[in-house]
């Protein structure tokens, strides 16, 4: 993908959360909506305001080890986790939806999963 066309991209979710947070609605009713958004996506004039909002208001926010943060819908996250295990080696074997793929490769350029030789397992 081009720089280009993440750039758009990223100003396309901002855009979805601005016209969603002026419905009143709150980030964790957002979040839920999303499922999953990368901070890299949204660029918030303010990082650390939006993950201490996003901690206070009950989401899960994973820090990556390449400078990202993933905020994450806690019951999204927990379903995703306990399916997890049951991933192929090869993801590509299932479908998984624009939303999962997101997060697990988040997930795994990150480091915070990996295979075993068995199966995925976290270190979150």
């Amino acid at each position: 993908m081009s720089s280009t066309a993440y750039s758009s991209h990223a100003t396309m979710e901002e855009t979805e959360i601005v016209k969603r947070k002026r419905k009143g609605k709150s980030m964790r009713e957002i979040i839920k909506e999303l499922k999953v958004q990368l901070l890299s996506e949204i660029k918030p004039r303010n990082p650390d305001a939006f993950v201490r909002k996003a901690k206070e208001e009950g989401i899960m926010v994973i820090e990556g080890t390449r400078g990202d943060i993933a905020i994450v819908d806690p019951e999204f996250y927990d379903e995703f986790m306990s399916r997890l295990k049951y991933f192929p080696k090869n993801i590509e074997e299932i479908e998984l939806g624009s939303v999962e793929k997101k997060f697990f490769n988040f997930l795994r350029v990150n480091a915070l999963i990996y295979f075993d030789g068995n199966k995925w397992v976290s270190v979150v």
